[in-house]
Parts: structure tokens; sequence; C-alpha cells
């Protein structure tokens, strides 16, 4: 009966890491660049995928190794809503560096549409995203967060 119980005990355990395994994969985490200290890294169902400079951490966390280092994890408060650009199909899986937004990009933020304007008007501009290649910028999407409740 004890073997039992610790067999279906294993499995559980085997299958919940095998789940975040998989989940880690699909968000790209077992290939992320080098990550300079105060970065954190997110990933969004839609592709968007960001370094995040110049963060400040609700906790600090013991994250030494970047793995770790999630956006979700040191701001738990917040909830984190990515908008990914249409890019060409090879920098779909590129990580972007994210960076807090200028007085331009606000600017810019007025001129999307009405019902983008609208979806985001509550929610907090946390950062800007560019893919660097080629010695170019290359925009890949906005970074919000609302509060979570």
């Amino acid at each position: 009966m004890f073997s039992r119980i610790l067999s279906v005990v294993g499995l559980i355990t085997l299958g919940y890491f095998g789940w975040v395994s998989y989940d880690s994969y699909r968000g790209g985490f077992f290939n992320l660049p080098d990550m300079p200290d105060g970065s954190y890294a997110i990933s969004f169902k839609n592709g968007l995928r960001g370094i995040v400079l110049d963060v400040d951490p609700e906790e600090d966390l013991l994250m030494n190794g970047q793995f770790f280092r999630r956006l979700g994890l040191a701001n738990p408060s917040r909830k984190y809503l990515g908008v990914a650009f249409d890019v060409p199909s090879w920098f779909q899986d590129a990580w972007s560096w994210c960076s807090p937004p200028t007085a331009q990009n606000y600017e810019e933020l007025k001129s999307f549409p009405a019902d983008f304007q609208q979806r985001f008007s509550s929610a907090r501009f946390e950062a800007v995203c560019v893919i660097r290649a080629d010695g170019e910028e290359i925009p890949r999407g906005f970074i919000f967060s609302v509060p979570k409740l």
C-alpha cells in the first residue's frame, strides 16, 4: 500500500517537473542571452520575449541564476500584458531588450488606434522592446502592467 502511494506521489512530481520544463522551453527560457544585473526576463504567449532593464523589484528574491530572474516573480502584485508587433518569422523567437518608455514613446502611443488606447487606458506603460540586429533596432513590442486584484 505504501509503495503505491509513493508511486503515485512520484508520478505526480515527475509530471509537474515535466510540465514546468516544457513551459520553460516554450517560453524560451532555456536560450536566454546573458542578462546584466538588475534585469529580468519575461515571456508572453503571443511570442514577445523580453529582457527588461532598469527594474525596481518589489521583492528582493535571491535569484542568482538568470533562469529564475523573472519579472513576474520580482513584482508579484502586478500583472504584465505584452503587445507584440509583427516581425519577420526569423525574429519571432528572438529575445528583445526592453527599456522604460521615453517621452517620444508616449507621443507615439497617442497615434495608435482608438480601440488600442481604450484597451490599455488604465494600464501602466512599462517598457518598449526592440531587437538589435545588424546595427539597427527593430521594434518588437510594448509591455504594460496592471495591478493584480
